[in-house]
């Protein structure tokens, strides 16, 4: 999955993504402790790690870049 801005379509850099288990989302609190797995992009808006998850549920992929974008969130099914 790549991450590009919606207007222009070019990837977004150093984008913050992290992947919360949507029975849990929202977080009571940002601690590291309530996603299941964070990383961030590269300079073409790719994953620089995977994240893993279990199949037959629910997540919420929240992708966020401070001071530059809002905080978008999908929620995916595996």
């Amino acid at each position: 999955m790549v991450i590009v801005d919606a207007d222009t379509s070019n990837p977004i850099q150093y984008a913050i993504i992290r992947v919360y288990n949507a029975a849990s989302y929202p977080p009571s609190s940002l601690i590291r402790e309530t996603w299941v797995g964070e990383t961030q992009t590269d300079v073409n808006g790719e994953w620089l790690d995977p994240i893993f998850l279990d199949d037959g549920l629910n997540w919420v992929v929240q992708v966020s870049k401070r001071l530059t974008y809002s905080t978008q969130i999908v929620e995916i099914s595996t």
